[in-house]
């Protein structure tokens, strides 16, 4: 009996320790507070529960909201259509749940004008192709329109906000209106996407360059689209005459111009494309430099003597159409300020020199586009220019001048007006593309070497050429689009040119009238 007595008291002196320490809890008590009771569609209002108690769970109602049901503690909401709404909130643990509902809480409003906007994924497709467009359009319209109108008539509709459609071929407008019960807005768009037959094929071509020397070649480069496959290829005047290649590389091995034509087909369709005249080829003896221009500097002739860029006051050349049919570029010469700014092309020495040594014939070939010339505007510059040679001046240079002139001097120290040829034609800058071409010849005459210069304007002669005595005329330095002289021992380019220079082409011999003709297109 002691035993369990003692047990029994033990057990008493317990039980009112544990009953003291027991917490009471909070019951719930639903509530909740908001960033505005007003707003626009689209616009975002956040929700705070500020709930009594300990609840471990919130479900929220949002009605006619974007996304009506959350179970946040502190959501985010927006509603896309005006009115005016009920927010309820529950909150729970697992013991308890309390809830509130606020009605008629949130007033949604209208903006009070929209604005249509879009964009969309392809300008061009196939007919077995999505096309997504995307609405962007301002203010939260309520309806959407799209309206997509072929060139051919075919109409197609849509009142999806982002509609992604396949499309029969043709090209297409877009029109969209969008609307709110209190705005409305319309925005199209004429040819804004084209939608080709998945079995259809277009021809088109390009060429790394398509100016080239007798004996050299071209490579062409198939740009046609569809579901090519073949290719059909007809090179007049070349080597190989045809193709069945994508992208063939051809050699031409007379001077002159010709015609290119690119088939291609499939089981189903073919097209085809002809660029007349599309290959120029220039006589090549003799040839020094080819610098067709089309996207870059880069000597195209036989000999790789790339030119580089010789530049001060962050000015650069720049490419725009080229002349006669447009098939390819042009360098624009950006002018400049003696001594502050410049961007011409100087070749380099050692190179040069391996194919031009000193005393040289030469001939240049050269298309310009000049708008009106009232200072000095220099093609080029060759040989020892002032401050080289305390000797005087050894050198051949070229420019235009005010009074639509085209002077070509070509100097000996100690010699005064020899060599030096001026000529003046409305034609030099009147802001159209014209063919240049100056001859540098070394003859015979009373028994001793001459030395002569003359000048061609879209391949005739401008009159006699000017007789010197016979020089040795440096090669080296060669500049284009500035005449030049050495100062503080560095180049300094003067009388920089500005306009287009094209397909700029020096030889080390004299070209004949019938070459000269050839280079001009006649």
């Amino acid at each position: 009996m002691k035993k369990y007595s003692f047990i029994f008291v033990c057990m008493s002196l317990l039980l009112p320790f544990s009953a003291c320490n027991k917490e009471e809890k909070a019951p719930l008590k639903a509530d909740f507070t908001y960033s505005t009771d007003h707003a626009k569609v689209g616009e975002e209002i956040t929700f705070t529960s500020t709930s009594m108690g300990y609840p471990s769970r919130w479900d929220w109602t949002f009605e006619g909201a974007e996304v009506e049901k959350s179970i946040l503690s502190q959501p985010v909401v927006r509603w896309l259509e005006a009115g005016t709404y009920t927010v309820t909130l529950k909150i729970s643990n697992n013991e308890e749940s309390d809830e509130i509902v606020k009605e008629q809480l949130i007033t949604i409003e209208y903006y009070t004008s929209v604005k249509a906007g879009f964009s969309f994924d392809k300008t061009m497709a196939f007919n077995d192709e999505y096309i997504t467009f995307t609405d962007e359009s301002e203010g939260y319209p309520n309806n959407i329109k799209w309206t997509f109108t072929s060139d051919t008539g075919v109409v197609v509709e849509s009142e999806e906000k982002n509609p992604s459609l396949k499309f029969e071929p043709g090209v297409y407008s877009i029109r969209q209106e969008v609307s709110s019960p209190v705005a409305s807005d319309v925005r199209e768009q004429a040819d804004a996407f084209t939608v080709l037959d998945k079995d259809a094929v277009m021809s088109e071509f390009s060429a790394v360059s398509r100016t080239t020397y007798a004996g050299g070649s071209i490579s062409f480069l198939s740009a046609a689209t569809g579901n090519v496959q073949n290719f059909e290829w007809t090179f007049e005047g070349g080597e190989p005459s045809t193709s069945t290649e994508a992208n063939p590389v051809v050699t031409y091995s007379t001077a002159g111009r010709y015609s290119v034509t690119l088939k291609v087909s499939n089981d189903v369709y073919q097209h085809e494309c002809v660029k007349e005249g599309f290959v120029d080829v220039v006589p090549g003896d003799g040839i020094v430099v080819l610098l067709p221009f089309d996207g870059d500097s880069q000597d195209y002739g036989p000999n790789s003597i790339h030119p580089s860029v010789y530049s001060m006051g962050g000015l650069a050349p720049t490419y725009e159409s080229g002349h006669g049919d447009g098939y390819g570029q042009a360098m624009q010469f950006p002018g400049g300020e003696k001594g502050k700014s410049y961007a011409v092309l100087q070749l380099p020495d050692a190179e040069l020199q391996t194919v031009y040594p000193q005393g040289s014939e030469m001939s240049i070939s050269v298309w310009t586009k000049i708008d009106g010339v009232s200072s000095n505007n220099a093609l080029f510059a060759q040989g020892n220019c002032p401050g080289v040679d305390e000797s005087g001046n050894n050198q051949i240079w070229s420019r235009f001048q005010s009074n639509h002139q085209l002077r070509v001097s070509a100097e000996k120290a100690g010699e005064s007006g020899q060599g030096t040829l001026t000529v003046s034609d409305p034609r030099f800058d009147d802001g159209q593309w014209h063919h240049i071409t100056i001859v540098y010849a070394r003859t015979a005459q009373d028994g001793a070497y001459k030395n002569s210069v003359s000048i061609y304007l879209d391949g005739e002669s401008l009159g006699n050429p000017a007789v010197g005595d016979d020089k040795n005329t440096p090669t080296v330095p060669f500049f284009i689009g500035c005449n030049l002289r050495l100062t503080n021992g560095a180049w300094a380019p003067e009388n920089m040119f500005t306009g287009q220079m094209d397909d700029f082409i020096l030889y080390n011999r004299a070209l004949s009238e019938e070459e000269i003709r050839i280079l001009a297109g006649m």
